[in-house]
């Protein structure tokens, strides 16, 4: 195999190697296409759209928005020259909820300070602490002024799906409200990017839903033979990245690697991470199967997330589906002009040619006797 990272690496200390294999970030079919229809929301976005990137946990969200951020900084890199005030990408992860409620306080405090905000810290005591005497209101109007003054492409809320949880007084509903008025007053591209819960957003309003685009970040399937033939080239690119003298030979246990890994390619490189660490920390020449099977994430994690994914997959299928719902409700076709006709007219017996020959039909016959005398039974 064909090493492909620098020789000198290997005469490098542990943390150097260890440094090098996690800040390479691996391309692979499924994050160039999440990321092309990324490109589309970004740079030409209808009014007021939300991109919504979604997919399960490890599938690499945070490498592609990274891999984003990046892009954009580097096209936009003479206006910043041009303009230093300007921001190319605003990015933020939304801070885990307290006491069961996601806080927008706390929120709008982190944009300002992932936006080095000029007199910043006269909104805040220090860093992410609101001071008392700032009201949530004023810290809202503070974070939509900086959004407008300082003309980012775009805002990413990466783990956004913790703004679902309500907090105290709120509703998932309310939550919705405050995601769609800013994106309103940021005059700008809004991304958020979450696991499957981030679907709870469609549905429930109407305004709201409308603006919304969905963007799937699927992990890989191991029945599409397509799949299959992309995640082994994915393993083979992390293994050729790893700083060891002798490249691993893990080709023969491709399907092994997959289903532990449940084919995201973010748990993948985690876990090679893990074996790469002990490797070194060993001086060891490589790594092995069992080195992996030491290093794998319990099987009854897996079998969470695995559950995971599978719901989720399940949901943004039913999404994918609702096509055929809507065409029976909302029909193109002009109305038929035939008369309608009910069930029990269809199944109704002909007045005529139902009848065995000579069976007469039936009739009232006369009674009583006629004028020639003759009786008629």
């Amino acid at each position: 195999m064909i090493k492909k990272f620098p020789a000198e690496l290997l005469d490098k200390s542990a943390h150097e190697k260890l440094a090098y294999f996690y800040n390479y970030r691996g391309r692979h079919p499924v994050l160039d296409e999440v990321e092309k229809q990324l490109t589309r929301c970004i740079y030409h976005p209808y009014p007021e759209e939300i991109p919504l990137l979604v997919g399960p946990t490890g599938v690499g969200k945070s490498t592609v928005l990274d891999f984003k951020a990046k892009e954009i900084i580097r096209d936009d890199l003479q206006n910043l020259i041009d303009n230093p005030g300007r921001l190319s990408v605003l990015m933020v992860k939304a801070p885990a909820p307290e006491n069961g409620g996601f806080v927008f306080k706390d929120f709008n405090c982190r944009l300002l300070n992932a936006a080095n905000e000029p007199m910043v810290n006269k909104k805040l005591r220090d860093d992410f602490v609101v001071d008392e005497r700032v009201t949530s209101h004023e810290l809202r109007r503070a974070v939509e002024a900086m959004v407008r003054n300082r003309q980012p492409r775009v805002v990413m809320i990466d783990e956004a799906d913790r703004i679902l949880a309500p907090g105290t007084g709120r509703t998932l509903v309310n939550q919705i409200e405050c995601i769609k008025h800013d994106r309103q007053e940021f005059k700008t591209s809004l991304l958020l990017s979450g696991t499957y819960a981030l679907l709870a957003l469609m549905g429930l309003n109407t305004q709201f839903s409308r603006r919304i685009t969905p963007i799937h970040f699927r992990r890989y399937d191991g029945r599409v033979p397509k799949d299959r033939e992309a995640f082994l080239n994915l393993l083979m690119t992390l293994v050729h990245r790893m700083p060891l003298k002798k490249m691993p030979d893990l080709i023969n246990n491709e399907a092994y690697i997959f289903s532990r890994s449940i084919g995201c390619a973010g748990l993948l490189k985690d876990w090679l991470f893990r074996a790469l660490r002990t490797a070194v920390e060993q001086n060891a020449e490589t790594i092995t199967i069992e080195d992996l099977e030491r290093e794998q994430l319990p099987e009854k994690e897996l079998q969470v997330l695995a559950e995971h994914a599978l719901n989720g997959e399940t949901e943004m299928k039913k999404q994918s589906e609702a096509s055929v719902l809507l065409d029976s409700l909302v029909s193109y076709e002009e109305p038929s002009t035939k008369p309608l006709t009910s069930s029990f007219s269809q199944n109704a017996p002909s007045k005529k040619g139902n009848r065995k020959p000579g069976v007469r039909n039936p009739k009232r016959d006369d009674v009583g006797y006629s004028d020639v005398g003759e009786a008629y039974v």
